[in-house]
């Protein structure tokens, strides 16, 4: 289309300010770059909008950020379409030219702007899926809401190539022989019954494989606790009437068909019998009760 757009498209998100005015061009494009470029060399779960323009270098995840990276992001978040870069300048800054340079030599690095161990890990994912498969369902279960409702972040880009890893055909499922097969390569101590069970507690969805966003629930605490506000949301998503408490009635909706109400019942009372300090009367779950399945350390 010739001249400027105005239909108001695309994920609030990362639309540029712009596109909320209604007068645009293909610049807009590339503040949503920006937007994303930040969230992924800051690590944030929110991005910058064009509603609330205000982001800075000043924490402690951009300590070991270049300064080239840092003016890339400040020359795409420009309010100022004519002063944002475009596509052809942004192909051509120094930052990004370094980080596609540093792909093509090695890569299985995080990003061009700061190094990671495969090793270190390949470890974390094994162990966070060894300790996700024995968490209770209701835990998984908001491991997997909370994962659909990532934003791209630095560690997901790390747990995507590590996904990868797993899933050699590259069709987005990671099935059990690839799994045996990458499990074999890291010299796990498996016999083939348990790692059949361990495969069926990461299938959450009982289909005989294992999507990406089942593999990035599993791994999701891989740089240590989730965020409470996260947790709240995955609480306030199960919660679907709003009482403030999780019921039977609640999960059985949650986990659809694939539970029976008696193992739905099953599963809400060994949440009650745990032994845990926070406990819950009437068959509900608290949101205090919820934090400390969370929390609890296996």
């Amino acid at each position: 289309q010739k001249g400027p757009l105005t239909a108001q498209v695309g994920s609030f998100d990362t639309m540029a300010p712009e596109v909320i005015q209604g007068n645009y061009t293909s610049q807009a494009d590339m503040w949503s770059i920006g937007v994303i470029t930040n969230m992924l060399l800051a690590n944030n779960k929110k991005p910058v909008t064009a509603a609330n323009h205000k982001y800075n270098f000043n924490g402690k995840e951009w300590r070991n950020r270049s300064q080239k990276a840092k003016n890339f992001v400040s020359a795409l978040l420009e309010k100022d379409p004519e002063s944002r870069l475009t596509a052809e300048q942004a192909q051509k800054h120094p930052w990004l030219k370094s980080v596609l340079n540093k792909k093509t030599t090695s890569p299985h690095k995080c990003n061009g702007d700061i190094d990671s161990s495969d090793e270190e890990t390949t470890r974390l994912v094994l162990s966070n899926m060894r300790a996700y498969a024995v968490d209770s369902p209701i835990k998984k279960a908001a491991l997997l809401i909370i994962a659909h409702q990532s934003f791209p972040t630095q560690i997901q880009v790390e747990l995507r190539k590590a996904f990868d890893e797993y899933d050699s055909e590259h069709s987005g499922i990671i099935t059990y022989p690839q799994f045996k097969d990458a499990l074999k390569k890291s010299n796990t101590d498996f016999n083939d019954e348990e790692l059949q069970d361990f495969f069926s507690q990461l299938d959450v969805y009982r289909d005989g494989g294992i999507t990406y966003t089942e593999f990035l629930a599993a791994t999701l605490e891989c740089h240590g606790y989730l965020e409470e506000e996260r947790i709240a949301e995955a609480f306030h998503h199960i919660d679907r009437d709003k009482t403030g408490y999780i019921t039977q009635e609640n999960l059985c909706h949650l986990f659809g068909k694939g539970y029976t109400v008696d193992q739905v019942q099953r599963i809400m009372q060994e949440e009650m019998d745990d032994g845990s300090t926070v406990s819950d009367q009437d068959g509900t779950i608290s949101y205090q009760k919820f934090l400390a399945i969370f929390r609890a350390k296996k």
